[in-house]
């Protein structure tokens, strides 16, 4: 299981109550990927061209760059030992 800050688990002990237990496994399965798209602002169609499809792939690139400099600087991000506190969800 991926280590958690015990003050984060604590206030979600608090938020989620009897749920808690499926929140800290969901941490051990495979992330689930999508796209949320405003169909008043865009169309299918445009979804599915292949421009947004390089855009959205440029951005999963940008996204796998930050997450392989949380690997080599984790303890920066660690609010435990005095880090930022900003968290990277891994995008594979």
């Amino acid at each position: 299981m991926i280590r958690l800050p015990e003050k984060f688990i604590q206030r979600m002990s608090q938020t989620l109550s009897g749920d808690l237990e499926d929140f800290l496994a969901s941490y051990d399965k495979p992330p689930v990927r999508g796209v949320r798209a405003n169909l008043l602002k865009t169309s299918p169609e445009e979804l599915k061209s292949p421009a947004f499809k390089a855009e959205l792939q440029e951005v999963v690139d940008r996204l796998r760059a930050v997450n392989d400099l949380t690997k080599h600087f984790p303890s920066e991000l660690d609010t435990e030992e005095g880090g930022t506190g900003y968290s990277v969800i891994p995008y594979t």
